[in-house]
């Protein structure tokens, strides 16, 4: 029996394949990994009100034992990331302050694709 040689239909068909799993196989993994929390989130986050002088998060402790927070409004940040304290500041009108690591990012899944790097 003469083996059958791969074709090159049969190539291209892998590479695609393989090309669809690096691209949507960190988010698919992510929302598996935060299902419990990315509905909470996006429940707690449609109800901000994003008034002056008044911040709003969500905190909770990963499975590491870090603590996570996401909120409405710049804070200042402790080197170990340890704390995280209201400082005042008016809060963005439509982007999240995410802790760690202490930076600004537009979208829930972004808020998840951060925290990804430190849990």
């Amino acid at each position: 029996m003469i083996p059958r040689r791969f074709t090159i239909r049969t190539a291209m068909l892998a590479v695609l394949i393989a090309a669809i799993a690096f691209a949507f196989g960190p988010y698919v993994l992510r929302r598996a990994k935060y299902i419990n929390h990315y509905q909470r989130l996006s429940e707690t986050a449609a109800k901000w009100k994003r008034q002056p002088h008044h911040c709003e998060g969500y905190t909770f402790q990963a499975a590491n034992g870090t603590w996570l927070l996401v909120s409405t409004a710049e804070q200042i940040v402790a080197d170990d990331y340890s704390t995280a304290t209201y400082d005042g500041a008016t809060p963005d009108p439509s982007r999240f302050f995410v802790v760690p690591p202490g930076k600004w990012v537009d979208t829930i899944d972004d808020v998840f694709a951060v925290w990804d790097e430190y849990d």
